[in-house]
């Protein structure tokens, strides 16, 4: 499956974060953010997850109203401390730009959670085991097979 096809399948399931409310978040490998979304519930290694979870693997930013809150190159000690701001607040709006699938979560607590693919390859190639710039995964998501 291309890439760009595979982007535009996530970009479906992001509306499904409308009117959940981010519950934990955490680092991941190589700066990724990693956001739980409505329900915790234990999974199979034993570790709470959302009902929705988000996985931002490139370049991403947490803005307050007035000025940005912390960033992907930051710390991590300060990414662990200042991106949990978005815990509590419910993803009120989702916003996907193209071409590039810049993507925005606004949430009712006033942050917004920006996401930024800046690698020409996200649009190109063909998936094969490679990691999109963002994803969703969870219990609550319908398969993106049902997209056709």
């Amino acid at each position: 499956m291309p890439v760009r096809q595979a982007l535009e399948d996530q970009a479906r399931l992001a509306a499904a974060l409308e009117g959940l409310t981010c519950r934990q978040t955490a680092l991941g490998i190589g700066d990724a953010l990693i956001l739980d979304f409505g329900e915790l519930l234990p999974g199979p290694d034993g570790e709470l997850a959302g009902a929705v979870v988000f996985v931002v693997e490139c370049p991403w930013r947490i803005d307050n109203p007035d000025r940005p809150t912390v960033g992907w190159e930051d710390e991590e000690e300060d990414i662990a401390h200042l991106s949990s701001v978005l815990i509590g607040g419910a993803v009120d709006e989702v916003e996907i730009r193209r071409p590039g699938f810049d993507l925005t979560l606004q949430l009712s607590n006033g942050f917004r959670l920006r996401a930024f693919p800046d690698c020409r390859a996200y649009y190109d190639e063909e998936l094969s085991g490679g990691a999109l710039p963002w994803q969703f995964a969870g219990r609550d998501l319908p398969s993106t097979d049902e997209f056709g």
